[in-house]
């Protein structure tokens, strides 16, 4: 009986490093986004969804994220929101490949996404 325990508690121990360790996107992309959401005028609060206490804003709408859970697209084109400024954080955001926006001035921080 001596052997299965043994052997159970080897193949309990090496679980961690069979399925890793899977935490999500950093915590600073939804800080990031957080930022955003806050320097917008949502009239509408189309952005209810955007919850900076879960851990990842891939659920958020207007949000698209890849298979490794970090933002490639936020899409605000057609959400009826106006700004007067992008915080400079959208840099940290390394995967965005798609930013759209509809009536919002200021600028993008380009060096610090580079």
């Amino acid at each position: 009986m001596l052997k299965n325990e043994w052997v159970l508690l080897s193949l309990f121990l090496q679980l961690p490093f069979v399925f890793g360790n899977h935490e999500g996107p950093p915590r600073c992309t939804g800080d990031s986004l957080d930022a955003l959401r806050r320097a917008l005028h949502d009239q509408k609060n189309v952005l209810s969804s955007w919850d900076p206490t879960l851990t990842t804003p891939c659920t958020w709408f207007h949000i698209t994220c890849n298979s490794d859970s970090q933002v490639t697209r936020i899409d605000l084109g057609n959400a009826g929101l106006s700004g007067e400024l992008i915080p400079s954080g959208l840099g940290d955001l390394s995967s965005l490949q798609y930013l759209l926006f509809s009536y919002f001035t200021g600028e993008v921080n380009m060096e610090r996404a580079m």
